[in-house]
């Protein structure tokens, strides 16, 4: 039996079929030459991908949560949180987070060349010079004010002063010695975007807590993730939390984790949410207390499966207030 084509070939054939004999006039698509022909920029493409981030979400996941934590808390009582502003915040954030790699390999090539983890990045190998990897940061940062245009000016507002801190941070470890406090400070701007998304004011008696708590939450994921990279550091002469904290890593980062909670529940109490809330803040202190004590920053494993887990802490976070929002009386209402 022989099998015929489907339509005739037509005049542009040469470029996308072959035939498999002369007998059968059937053909299939010639991949190989279109992935030739296509390499010079599928190679580009995958180059600034890689820059992005685009196949490790989960500083994006990081960056976002705390928006969502305060876009929940602004939802009125007995409402879930606005699904358009959190999917805003998505590509927002998304692409914050881009950037913001994008800066830091700018900065970071003289040191991203000593260490094995990052010295196979876009920038240090070449394929994308700093000038670019600049023209990337703009392009990303204008996509988010971009979004930002689309929310109350407020909005706007903040993320002016995120960009100065964004541009600074990775700066930071070659002279702070806790620059993962700098980190926390910038990473969390959006607890007071998504709030101001919402109801176009900041509310610091609510927001300054959870701030906080979020500040020492990313203080402690991120010294976690640096005990991957403590002994570069150490030869390089960067200064680093981890190196700080090497010592009594357990009760320092143990410590920090439980003033994070408290500022959390203090959030929370503040803002009148549903003692659902609370159930949810338990989970997340349990988890709290299962890395402190299974912390071993000597297995570079290890840590980084367990800087990946906080992302379910942070769920956990957000569906407590979420759940604590929806079940709040309008009686309990925040001032």
């Amino acid at each position: 039996m022989i099998i015929r084509p489907m339509v005739r070939p037509s005049a542009l054939q040469k470029y996308t079929y072959r035939y498999l004999s002369t007998a059968d006039k059937y053909f299939v698509p010639d991949n190989e030459k279109i992935l030739k022909s296509n390499a010079p920029i599928m190679k580009r493409v995958d180059a600034y991908l890689r820059l992005a981030r685009f196949d490790k979400q989960i500083g994006t996941k990081l960056l976002l949560l705390p928006c969502f934590w305060s876009i929940s808390l602004a939802a009125v009582p007995g409402a879930l949180p606005s699904l358009y502003t959190m999917s805003l915040f998505t590509v927002g954030a998304l692409s914050a987070r881009s950037a913001g790699c994008a800066i830091n390999d700018y900065w970071d090539l003289d040191i991203d060349k000593s260490v094995e983890r990052t010295k196979y990045r876009p920038v240090t190998t070449g394929e994308i010079t700093k000038v670019k990897a600049l023209g990337f940061f703009g392009a990303l940062t204008g996509t988010c004010f971009a979004i930002a245009y689309s929310l109350p000016p407020l909005v706007t507002s903040i993320g002016l002063l995120c960009v100065p801190l964004v541009v600074a941070y990775p700066r930071f470890k070659r002279f702070f010695k806790y620059p993962q406090g700098m980190l926390g400070v910038t990473f969390n701007m959006g607890v007071f975007m998504g709030y101001a998304a919402i109801k176009n004011v900041i509310n610091l008696k609510v927001l300054g807590p959870l701030y906080i708590g979020s500040i020492l939450w990313t203080i402690v994921y991120d010294t976690i993730y640096a005990f991957q990279d403590i002994s570069y550091d150490k030869k390089i002469g960067l200064k680093s939390c981890a190196i700080e904290f090497e010592k009594n890593p357990k009760l320092i980062l143990g410590s920090l984790a439980a003033l994070s909670t408290g500022c959390m529940g203090l959030a929370g109490y503040l803002a009148g949410l549903h003692p659902i809330y609370y159930m949810f803040l338990a989970g997340a202190a349990s988890h709290y207390s299962w890395q402190i004590s299974t912390l071993d920053i000597k297995n570079v494993d290890r840590c980084k499966n367990m800087f990946l887990s906080n992302q379910y802490l942070g769920i956990l976070i957000l569906f407590g207030f979420i759940m604590g929002r929806y079940y709040q009386q309008p009686k309990e209402k925040e001032e």
